[in-house]
């Protein structure tokens, strides 16, 4: 037992939890994609079948017409109606806003999680004591080079308000032309992420490649 190298198992020990970490990185977000996609496909689905069954009992309601104390007529069953379509017209407004939000929301989270490896790595890494001064020249450059168009298309939303920047058009001239809308859907969002999951995985290639070779 005193022949053991503590300093080199601790070491090794770190390693393999940030490798483990950066291993499962990718599926855990495409899992919280498709989970952020889920609840509002759920929502939607959950509003229709309310909005249905109001609206059928609201048809089994008898039609009567009475008047009011300033002689106007009035009929409950045309009133009640009127209050449900507000109430889902609200409803929906506030579903669409939520869909809306999301895709800006999870673009700029891969951006964040990218961005926050080489510092809660590099973090793990000076806790140990070990070498990271060349971490950001071999391990995340070569990775962050890979998430331009993500990086570019978060800037336009967040400071161009989504609309196609000068960077961005040179940069990607075949798909994006300058001050042209970005159109922030799903599909977008499934392709950054794509870029994203992969950037990932270079990273994790070459930080095992240079701690470990």
């Amino acid at each position: 037992m005193n022949n053991i190298d503590w300093k080199a198992f601790e070491t090794n020990m770190s390693l393999m939890l940030i490798n483990m970490k950066l291993e499962s990185l990718p599926t855990d977000l495409e899992k919280l994609v498709d989970k952020s996609y889920e609840l509002a496909d759920n929502a939607e689905k959950d509003l229709k079948k309310e909005a249905e069954k109001a609206f059928a009992d609201i048809e089994k309601m008898p039609e009567v017409i009475e008047e009011t104390s300033d002689g106007e007529p009035f009929c409950e069953k045309d009133w009640i109606e009127s209050q449900a379509e507000d109430y889902f017209c609200e409803q929906n407004g506030i579903i669409e806003l939520y869909n809306k939000s999301i895709n800006l929301m999870l673009i700029n989270f891969f951006v964040e999680t990218f961005d926050g490896l080489k510092k809660n790595i590099g973090d793990k890494l000076k806790k140990e004591k070990m070498e990271t001064t060349t971490l950001d020249r071999l391990v995340y450059a070569p990775a962050d080079d890979d998430m331009l168009k993500v990086r570019l298309i978060n800037n336009c939303i967040k400071h161009n308000d989504s609309k196609v920047s000068d960077d961005l058009s040179r940069k990607f001239p075949g798909e994006y032309t300058k001050n042209d809308e970005i159109d922030i859907n799903p599909e977008l969002v499934y392709k950054l992420l794509e870029i994203t999951v992969n950037a990932i995985r270079k990273f994790n290639k070459l930080f095992n490649q240079y701690y470990h070779d």
